[in-house]
């Protein structure tokens, strides 16, 4: 061998030997470092565990409280709602039992009226009643309003069935509720005179006679009596 790679492969040599050899890793350092990790790892997922069952707790708790609190409001609001449909249903009693003693006492009252006035008939507007007395064949009454003014008009239809005149002679009244006298008018010879109508109802004749009654007094007429003379 040529002294220059003697030379050569003595320095290799001494420059190997100044390397430092690379340290071993025992295999007992690799299980536990990999222990270790595993362990750590492991108490990672735990704490993430808890956590999410904290919360479960917390957002079960949260569900039951609103859960309790909808049922007692619920409860509440059936409880008025009862509450209300007795008290309703207590003041429907109450009125139909005052219509009831309503209706009574009018009876009583009409029942009253007619023993005292027995000729006061029910007064009703716009409806033909009957009469059928003497030359009388029916009357009508009528509520005339104008502004705030009221007028309670007549319309009597007259028929004389008899074979001689007849001049109508007669008196229509109107009372209210309790039987008093409320207002008056008259049908007469006068009367007619003055209106430049016929006088005599000649035999067979039919005829109409129209006019208003004023009130004395500001009640509500509910009876009428018709006297003929």
């Amino acid at each position: 061998m040529p002294v220059n790679d003697q030379t050569n492969v003595r320095r290799l040599r001494a420059a190997a030997r100044q390397i430092p050899a690379r340290p071993e890793v025992a295999v007992d350092d690799l299980d536990r470092g990999r222990s270790a990790g595993r362990s750590r790892h492991s108490k990672s997922t735990q704490r993430k565990l808890r956590r999410l069952q904290v919360a479960l707790v917390v957002c079960l708790c949260l569900l039951s409280i609103g859960t309790v609190a909808t049922i007692m409001t619920l409860e509440r609001r059936s409880d008025e709602r009862e509450q209300l449909i007795f008290q309703v249903r207590k003041l429907e009693r109450g009125l139909a039992e005052a219509n009831t003693e309503i209706e009574q006492l009018r009876s009583d009252r009409d029942s009253l009226v007619a023993g005292r006035m027995p000729d006061l008939q029910p007064l009703s507007y716009d409806q033909i009643l009957p009469v059928e007395r003497a030359y009388v064949r029916n009357i009508a009454f009528t509520l005339t309003k104008q502004d705030e003014s009221e007028a309670h008009e007549f319309r009597l239809v007259l028929s004389n069935e008899a074979e001689a005149s007849v001049v109508p002679r007669l008196s229509i009244s109107l009372f209210d509720a309790n039987g008093a006298e409320i207002g008056m008018t008259e049908v007469s010879a006068a009367v007619l005179s003055q209106e430049g109508g016929q006088l005599a109802l000649a035999p067979g004749e039919v005829r109409s006679h129209s006019g208003v009654i004023a009130l004395q007094k500001e009640r509500v007429p509910k009876y009428y009596q018709l006297q003929i003379y």
